[in-house]
Parts: structure tokens; C-alpha cells; sequence
């Protein structure tokens, strides 16, 4: 884990240095590693490097960048998030839809109706994949 082991995390402005700097870097397992910091500090400069890096980034980074996107509790990234689960489709793809879990995951961390709103919506439009046995 990169904010533990023998490293020193320092105070609050220093934390969030190393957690802006891990979002720009935009490795995805280092990444994943600090969202509880990210849903603690709930810094606003976070906000527009993950924006970034959900949109411009591969398919592993855009999952724990919506999972992120979710962890800091902005209502701003609601219709990003669901304009990209949309674009995502319903592809077999496992990278895809793990995406798209992520997606829904981050909705479900916004403590919002306009967040429920979406995932109702969502999942309205999302097909059955389950099949009665």
C-alpha cells in the first residue's frame, strides 16, 4: 500500500498532496488504495484531475476513478457518470462492466435524490441478465 509500510503520511495539506499527486500519476492500484483517504478528506481539488482521468483514461482507470468520483460525494459528477455508463452499452467486455459497476457504485455513494434518481433510471433502461430458474 503505498500511504503505509514504513511511509510517513504526514498532516492533513500533506495528505492531500500525495493524494492529488496518486490522481494525476493515474495508476489505478494506487488509486484504489487511497479512497478511504479521498472519501475522508473529500478535498475539492480532487474533483477536475479525476473528472480527467474518467474520461480520458483506459477502462481500469475510469473504474476507480468513478469509484473515486463517489467517494468525494459531488453532485457534479452525476451526469458525467451517467452519460459514460450509457456510452459504455451492455458489451461483454469484463473491463466494461466492471465500469459500469463502478458507476452505479459511485451513484450509490452520493447521498442525493437526483443520485437515486439516476440509478432508478439506470437501471430501468439496464436489461434483465439474470434468468429465472
Amino acid at each position: 500500500m503505498y500511504l503505509y509500510r514504513t511511509k510517513e503520511i504526514g498532516n492533513r495539506d500533506r495528505l492531500n498532496e500525495i493524494c492529488l499527486r496518486l490522481i494525476e500519476r493515474g495508476d489505478s492500484d494506487q488509486l484504489y488504495e487511497i479512497l478511504p483517504h479521498l472519501r475522508i478528506i473529500r478535498s475539492p481539488l480532487f474533483f477536475d484531475p479525476l473528472i480527467r482521468l474518467f474520461t480520458e483514461g483506459n477502462l481500469d482507470q475510469k473504474a476507480v476513478a468513478a469509484l473515486a468520483l463517489g467517494c468525494l460525494g459531488d453532485e457534479k459528477c452525476i451526469s458525467i457518470l451517467c452519460r459514460v455508463y450509457e456510452q459504455e452499452g451492455t458489451g461483454e467486455n469484463v473491463r466494461s462492466q466492471a465500469l459500469r459497476s463502478a458507476i452505479l457504485e459511485a451513484l450509490g455513494e452520493l447521498p442525493t435524490r437526483d443520485s437515486a434518481d439516476a440509478l432508478i433510471r439506470l437501471a430501468a433502461e439496464s436489461p434483465e441478465k439474470c434468468e429465472k430458474s
